[in-house]
């Protein structure tokens, strides 16, 4: 298997557990889920678990768009870190929204 086809399995697996507390919330119909708009309020709403899963798949997309197979886990942990204290601060952004303005 090739480091692409695994790091697209990853975030395919980190994505379904992610969105999970947001399904439990809405009925099974509506399990379309638009990424771009899930807020901060959501992302830190949840337990741990769901916080750290929902970052690692955010800091995969990020990482498939700009097609980067690489994964640097300094830079990664501290803007894990900066988008957590933007996100407490800014409960209404999106968790894009905190991803783009951390990475300046």
């Amino acid at each position: 298997m090739t480091a692409g086809k695994m790091v697209s399995l990853l975030v395919l697996g980190a994505t379904m557990f992610m969105v999970m507390p947001v399904w439990a919330s809405k009925p099974i119909f509506e399990s379309k889920i638009d990424i771009s708009e899930l807020t901060c309020k959501e992302l830190m709403r949840g337990n741990n678990n769901d916080r750290e899963i929902g970052l690692a798949f955010y800091h995969g997309f990020l990482a498939g768009k700009k097609n980067d197979h690489t994964v640097d886990l300094h830079a990664a942990f501290l803007l894990t870190d900066r988008v957590k204290d933007y996100c407490i601060s800014n409960p209404t952004a999106t968790i894009m929204e905190a991803f783009t303005k951390s990475l300046k």
